[in-house]
């Protein structure tokens, strides 16, 4: 069974969909599911998303969604680190978490330092999977 991918938004060249969002993103999403449907494509200069709007994509997703999708190639780094799926905790386990994390994350300390990270040189570390292991 082959499957059609879902239609990409009209866009310009290279920057594709990012001039129209910039001004007022939400008014896009709204627009482009009126026009094109619940499911469809943008872009945003390099970048690619496949959007799913509306009650029914939202109801799949969280009926089915675990099951669908993975989220292994943006999500599996923090998910090794924190030796769970971060990313789908809800309720009481998400609280807690973003209890525990808030005052490290917060945009607050992150002003207060923004000086200091920027000063610090980007280290970078070649890594590789070795025997389904990460190893940096």
């Amino acid at each position: 069974m082959t499957l059609t991918p879902p239609p990409v938004a009209p866009g310009l060249p290279v920057l594709g969909n990012a001039l129209r969002m910039m001004g007022d993103v939400q008014g896009f999403f709204v627009d482009t599911h009126a026009r094109i449907g619940p499911v469809y494509r943008i872009r945003a200069l390099n970048q690619r998303f496949t959007i799913m709007s509306g009650p029914e994509a939202n109801r799949f997703l969280l009926e089915r969604g675990d099951e669908v999708f993975s989220s292994v190639d943006t999500m599996g780094g923090l998910d090794r680190e924190f030796g769970m799926r971060v990313h789908a905790l809800r309720g009481r386990p998400h609280r807690h978490l973003r209890k525990q994390l808030g005052a490290g994350l917060s945009r607050e300390l992150l002003a207060a330092r923004w000086d200091a990270v920027l000063a610090q040189p980007i280290q970078l570390r070649p890594f590789g999977i070795l025997k389904n292991k990460i190893i940096s």
